[in-house]
């Protein structure tokens, strides 16, 4: 017995020991990581050489954990791009080949395959300094004491709660804009019509800048007569920039004539041959000329942004600095230029004024630096891109100009003609200040409302951020008393789809408009949101109803696009997307619920105003009328069909739910 004791001391003190020393070795090598880690985070500046230009920008190395952040800024413009590496997994590859005039450290085969972000540096000392030192804390890393402590580490979330500062919720990054709550910032509701009439009013009363951003910019009328307002202004010496997705505007466009496809080639063309240069466009490449690398997925992640941008170049607004934003592309159904009928939409958009303005501005001009650096096509733009300064160089730039110009297809078709006649005696209306289109469509008059805050948000999914979604899911779970979402596609997420159940579970009153298949581009986005409307329907669960309960049961309206009982059609569908919580706040912009949103680059604009919040609620209210409620039981046959073909098809779209 003596001696099993003794040796059971020895293997307790052996086992004693070991953990000891393991929980040395775990200490002493986290000291040592953290030690790299702080010596080589931090700032550095390096050039890239485009286009005959150098451009000077700043990179931030913040190391934790592992992990590399990597933040590039423009000097003057503010942050343009972030990126990420793990270095349990990748590791530091030299690149020895220069880059736009730069070295590039890269990080693991598939980033680099990808066209990832590198650390970037004037020389290559610089270059092998630093691979040196992340050489060496990826073997610190790698070890298997390192990847277990900071595997288990990472798997708790980041982001903690949410803050508010006031009733706005506070940004979490350099693409989450901060709450603005001074500054005199003011906000008008602009539906179809009254954004039309505002970018024309805006335009020609622009003193120095415009820059335009949007998924699609067609050549019919509605193109057509603000793009020719653009090149005069350009003419006249002002600063005009564009960001268009190269396929939005291109191949995935869907022009209502063929003569439009046409026209939209030219009017790009034309915008250029001004001396306009138009990102996601070139005089020979046009939808692959944004792609890096060999991330082809990316061409699911389009630029879905909808800017106009007055006047904001500077430190401090003027009184024509403003900001257009919202849902609406540049087409004529967005417009409603046709009037009541089956080729216009309903959309949403708002005006801002205020400080804010210029922090917009200087993330488009960053965006556009970015796709300056990343677009290819530069030789071949020189084709029909006028290099000549309209007020300096003169007469070069009118004979340029003329030369490069080309001339519209005009209509041939007979209802064609008909509907540009119709068009073009609506933007008269419109720009001269007419009440309504015809008696279906009215034009109110356009108010800016004082804002108590304000906070616009850009959405970067290719960077790993998406805080536009996060902005939504933050206001609905504040929400108290009403919430009013009007979203053209809507496939709720799981995070807001909780949401949406936790504040019903609260009494908050839900009111949802949405499209019905027949009023979808894409009809199975419709059948699988439709699939998750009985569930937050049904929160207290199926043996109870929200009505004998006593709460508010939350109502899903979809769009008809005329009046019950009546068979023309007013408005054929609808492309907004906001939200009113509480008939005080309230998010606008260019992000669906959906999850094809939820890779996009996207922005939106949250705001605290009462009189904004009413008008969008009234708008909301009128929308009803082209609308048809679901009942409990269409609710309950949307999430389980008795049709066996339409149970297999919502079966299959589900499988693809994430897709769509």
């Amino acid at each position: 017995m003596d001696s099993i004791k003794f040796i059971s001391l020895i293997l307790l003190f052996l086992f004693s020991t070991s953990i000891s020393f393991a929980k040395t070795s775990l200490k002493d090598l986290l000291n040592e990581i953290r030690l790299i880690s702080k010596q080589n985070s931090g700032y550095h500046y390096f050039d890239f050489d485009v286009q005959d230009e150098k451009i000077k920008l700043k990179q931030k190395i913040t190391i934790d954990s592992c992990q590399i952040e990597l933040n590039t800024f423009h000097p003057e413009y503010g942050h343009m791009f972030r990126d990420s590496f793990n270095l349990l997994r990748q590791t530091p590859f030299k690149k020895v080949r220069k880059v736009k005039g730069a070295y590039g450290l890269t990080f693991g085969l598939k980033p680099t395959l990808k066209g990832r972000t590198a650390i970037y540096y004037n020389t290559k000392d610089e270059l092998k300094k630093t691979h040196k030192e992340l050489s060496k804390l990826r073997k610190l890393c790698k070890t298997r004491l390192a990847r277990k402590y900071f595997n288990k580490k990472l798997k708790v979330s980041k982001l903690g709660p949410v803050i508010f500062d006031g009733n706005l919720p506070i940004g979490k990054s350099y693409t989450d804009g901060r709450v603005l709550k001074v500054g005199n910032h003011k906000m008008a509701v602009l539906d179809g019509p009254r954004s039309f009439i505002e970018r024309y009013r805006s335009v020609m009363n622009a003193k120095n800048s415009i820059y335009v951003q949007s998924l699609i910019l067609r050549g019919d009328e509605a193109g057509k007569f603000l793009t020719d307002l653009l090149i005069q202004k350009k003419a006249e010496g002002l600063d005009v920039k564009m960001i268009l997705d190269g396929l939005g505007s291109g191949a995935m466009d869907k022009p209502q004539t063929k003569t439009d496809r046409k026209n939209s080639a030219i009017m790009l063309n034309n915008l250029q041959a001004a001396g306009i240069k138009v990102y996601g466009y070139s005089c020979q490449f046009n939808t692959l000329n944004e792609l890096k690398g060999v991330d082809l997925p990316q061409i699911l992640s389009r630029n879905h942004e909808k800017l106009w941008i007055v006047d904001g170049d500077g430190n401090k607004p003027i009184p024509t600095s403003k900001v257009i934003m919202g849902g609406i592309n540049i087409a004529q159904e967005y417009f409603v230029l046709t009037g009541s009928s089956d080729r216009s939409w309903r959309d949403q958009d708002v005006g801002i004024k205020g400080p804010i303005v210029n922090r917009i501005a200087k993330d488009f001009l960053s965006t556009y630096i970015h796709k300056k650096i990343s677009f290819k096509t530069h030789s071949s733009d020189k084709k029909c891109l006028n290099p000549f300064h309209p007020l300096k160089e003169k007469e070069k730039y009118l004979e340029f100009k003329k030369k490069k110009t080309k001339k519209y297809v005009s209509f041939k078709n007979f209802g064609e003609k008909a509907d540009v006649k119709k068009m073009r005696k609506n933007i008269q209306k419109l720009i001269n200040g007419e009440s309504s289109l015809d008696d279906e469509i009215s034009v109110r008059p356009i108010v800016y409302y004082p804002l108590k805050g304000i906070r616009f948000i850009l959405a970067r999914p290719k960077e790993g951020e998406n805080y536009a979604y996060h902005a939504y899911v933050d206001l609905v779970k504040k929400a108290k008393k009403t919430i009013d979402i009007h979203q053209a596609l809507l496939v709720p997420p799981p995070e807001f789809k909780q949401a949406l159940i936790d504040a019903a579970k609260r009494g908050v009153k839900i009111r949802v408009i949405s499209r019905t298949p027949e009023t979808n581009e894409f009809a199975p986005i419709t059948i699988v949101g439709r699939r998750h409307y009985f569930d937050i329907y049904n929160f207290l669960g199926s043996d109870k109803n929200c009505n004998e309960q006593g709460y508010s049961c939350p109502e899903f309206w979809e769009w008809a696009g005329n009046k019950e009982g009546e068979k023309n059609i007013i408005l054929q569908t609808t492309h907004a997307k906001f939200m009113v919580v509480d008939n005080q706040l309230g998010i606008i912009g260019s992000h669906n619920m959906d999850y094809s949103s939820m890779n996009n680059a996207e922005t939106v604009v949250l705001f605290d105003g009462k009189r904004v919040a009413d008008e969008l609620t009234q708008l909301f209210n009128e929308d009803l009328k082209l609308t048809r409620k679901a009942s409990p039981e269409q609710l309950f046959q949307y999430a389980d069909p008795d049709n066996k073909k339409e149970k297999l098809l919502l079966k299959t779209f589900m499988i693809i739910e994430k897709f769509l």
